[in-house]
């Protein structure tokens, strides 16, 4: 299958129409789309990366590649890389709520908070149900001492009752503004939700 693929591959965009039909962008980018997504199913990251990359180069504005390999550069643990797939994605369509979600998340991840906050806050209003950019404000009101951070870093956990970094933020901020019962309080729902807090935490809450 994957010869076959390849061949088809190769064939399209080396034969020559006696019409003399111009190159169709997107038509190879999907070529190449689709042998990235076999590669993947058959476990071969690196060989999807590089389709990937060959979609991308054929079509400047093809999302699918862009996004598939921001996701697998995620996985393999290269945040880097994968912002730079991600951020180009997003320049592609600004308005996607995927792109922009796992754009945010990347961000995040590389505690870029005001380009997370930049990315998310649109969704705030289009996406109201998405927890990233609950927590993201939460982390920036936190960072300057607004005490709306609270609330932030609580409506992130009602959207996703097992974030753990919101949990953390969270009972972080109470315990040190002296609010020891509610931090303990917000400790046990983690535990009932199954989240599992760093013992440096519960340590200083003294659970």
């Amino acid at each position: 299958l994957a010869t076959l693929a390849g061949l088809l591959v190769w064939t399209a965009l080396t034969w020559s129409s006696p019409l003399g039909a111009s190159r169709n962008p997107a038509w190879e980018s999907q070529l190449f789309t689709t042998l990235g997504a076999e590669a993947e199913r058959r476990g071969a990251p690196y060989r999807a990366l590089a389709a990937y990359a060959e979609a991308a180069q054929a079509d400047p504005v093809a999302l699918e590649p862009r996004v598939r390999s921001g996701r697998l550069l995620m996985l393999a643990g290269k945040p880097a890389e994968a912002l730079e797939a991600y951020e180009a994605a997003h320049r592609i369509a600004p308005h996607d709520t995927r792109v922009a979600n796992n754009l945010g998340i990347i961000y995040m991840h590389l505690e870029r908070w005001a380009d997370a906050d930049r990315v998310l806050s649109p969704l705030l209003e289009t996406h109201p149900a998405l927890p990233a950019p609950y927590y993201v404000r939460g982390r920036l009101a936190h960072e300057h001492g607004h005490p709306e951070a609270a609330d932030w870093y609580a409506q992130a956990i009602e959207r996703d009752p097992r974030f753990t970094q919101a949990y953390v933020g969270l009972i972080l901020l109470l315990s040190r503004n002296h609010q020891r019962e509610a931090a303990e309080s917000w400790a046990r729902q983690a535990a009932r939700n199954g989240v599992a807090l760093p013992p440096a935490l519960l340590q200083e809450l003294g659970l």
